[in-house]
């Protein structure tokens, strides 16, 4: 006699197993710290989803549970990947009995009940487990490198490019502006006589060519 069984034979019938189950569902919904996970599923649904993990946590082996099993970790994986694990299972163990016992049922289904769960409890490690490695290859692939902590070279920027000097160039002296101006008129001098004997040559062979 399975659990299950042994819950409907003392509640009376069908319609008492799925109000024990609409008040678990009603004490996860009051919990904060399960709110991320449940707290967008509709009341209907909870029952469901809840309702297929009870039938797997009290069918016997005979009975199909490792198929019920693994049925359960795909109805449940969104809620894996938000992050629910081993920890939340035990709330989830603890409200399903704090159900029971506002029904105030003989200690034999409390026990039951207890040892069947605790059977669901490995499918919550497991799953936990699956997603800490993805968000660790996530990570790993994804890893940023952050700026180096060490001090930067004073007469670098990062160590590359040479800092732009705040100084201004030394002013020249007069016998330097002196020196510069003489330079500059001796260069217009040398241009002006190399165009005035470029002109003659043209000239001059203009003149052969008309010849």
């Amino acid at each position: 006699m399975s659990s299950r069984d042994i819950l409907i034979e003392q509640l009376g019938n069908e319609n008492s197993y799925r109000v024990l189950v609409t008040k678990y569902c009603n004490h996860i919904r009051d919990n904060d710290d399960l709110t991320p996970f449940f707290g967008d599923i509709d009341t209907e649904s909870l029952v469901k989803l809840e309702e297929e993990f009870l039938k797997a946590a009290f069918t016997t082996a005979d009975g199909g549970s490792g198929r019920m099993h693994r049925r359960v970790s795909r109805l449940h994986r969104k809620l894996f990947d938000l992050g629910l694990d081993e920890t939340h299972f035990d709330v989830l163990k603890e409200h399903f009995l704090d159900a029971l016992n506002d029904f105030c049922l003989e200690d034999d289904a409390y026990e039951a009940c207890s040892k069947d769960l605790d059977s669901m409890r490995y499918i919550f490690e497991e799953n936990a487990r699956k997603n800490a490695k993805r968000r660790g290859r996530r990570s790993s692939l994804g890893h940023r490198v952050e700026p180096s902590s060490a001090p930067v070279d004073e007469t670098t920027i990062a160590g590359i490019i040479p800092p732009r000097s705040n100084s201004l160039p030394p002013k020249r002296n007069s016998e330097d502006n002196n020196s510069t101006r003489g330079v500059k008129r001796g260069m217009l001098a040398v241009t002006k006589s190399g165009d005035k004997l470029k002109a003659m040559f043209q000239a001059g062979i203009k003149q052969k060519l008309n010849q």
